[in-house]
């Protein structure tokens, strides 16, 4: 294990507010993201990891009225990409990546606000991830 990844297993990740669901981002949000992203990239999870589970976001999306029943749905997803892991650093950093977006998940209900506003958390995870040299 490098010296880096060492660190991103061992770094305390801030958590998700529940809150964001209900409002505006601001500057500390996004520090949180990217501090997410950051870590998910320096514990070699690679996109293809979260490829399924975003583009399933993406789905839902585009068609909220016919698929935000899929939404709940959204939460086993990203547990089974966590299990699927194939390296102890980056399987430990999607469980907590889980872990922290389950609750939100689980909170939206159906509402198209707060999906688009957990769309948003996640695209800039990804964006930061790929930022800080996440692989595809």
């Amino acid at each position: 294990m490098t010296h880096s990844s060492q660190n991103a297993s061992n770094q305390q990740l801030r958590p998700i507010p529940l809150d964001l669901l209900n409002r505006n981002f601001n500057a500390d949000d996004i520090d949180i993201f990217k501090s997410w992203g950051s870590n998910l990239a320096r514990s070699n999870v690679k996109m293809t990891q979260l490829r399924k589970f975003f583009s399933e976001l993406k789905r839902i999306e585009a068609d909220f009225e016919r698929l935000n029943n899929r939404i709940i749905f959204l939460d086993p997803q990203l547990a089974y990409a966590a299990a699927r892991a194939d390296k102890n650093d980056a399987k430990t950093k999607l469980k907590e990546l889980h872990k922290a977006l389950s609750p939100l998940i689980r909170a939206i209900h159906e509402d198209k606000n707060k999906y688009k506003r957990f769309v948003r958390i996640f695209e800039a995870i990804i964006a930061y991830h790929k930022a800080e040299g996440g692989e595809s």
